[in-house]
């Protein structure tokens, strides 16, 4: 494409012609050139201008939906995450109550005379079994000496 100017160099409106592939002509004649490329200028830059405002646009709401997907999933993450630790906090708690109950059932034993316990038939457990006739006989179980 190419573009022709003929006019005086001191006047604002002359002639303008366009020559395209294809054959294609056009001449205006009585205009001002630089006011029309001014104003293409300023046509083409508002068209760029405003498409990479849309794009920016489409691509905040994405950004917006993505936030707000993440923001769920965390939201979904905390909640089984906080279950999770009430779950864990009343296991131990129970566990620490049947301790106490255990605790308090042996030191109860341990106060009986022998012939008490011997009178209550208790079993002891195997791993105590194996832990005190663990090597020749009866032999007490070894403590280490810190």
């Amino acid at each position: 494409m190419m573009a022709r100017h003929s006019g005086g160099d001191n006047s604002d409106s002359g002639l303008l012609s366009v020559e395209a592939p294809g054959g294609w002509k056009g001449r205006l004649e009585g205009i001002d050139t630089k006011a029309v490329l001014l104003g293409l200028l300023l046509l083409a830059t508002s068209i760029m201008v405003g498409y990479q405002w849309h794009l920016d646009r489409l691509s905040d709401e994405e950004a917006r939906k993505g936030y707000l997907n993440q923001h769920k999933i965390t939201q979904e993450l905390l909640k089984n995450v906080i279950a999770n630790q009430k779950a864990i906090i009343d296991m131990v708690g129970e566990s620490r109550r049947y301790a106490r109950e255990d605790i308090g059932e042996m030191t109860y034993i341990l106060t009986l005379s022998q012939q008490r316990r011997e009178g209550l038939q208790l079993e002891m457990p195997q791993s105590l079994r194996q832990r005190l006739t663990a090597g020749n006989g009866l032999a007490p179980p070894k403590v280490r000496q810190w």
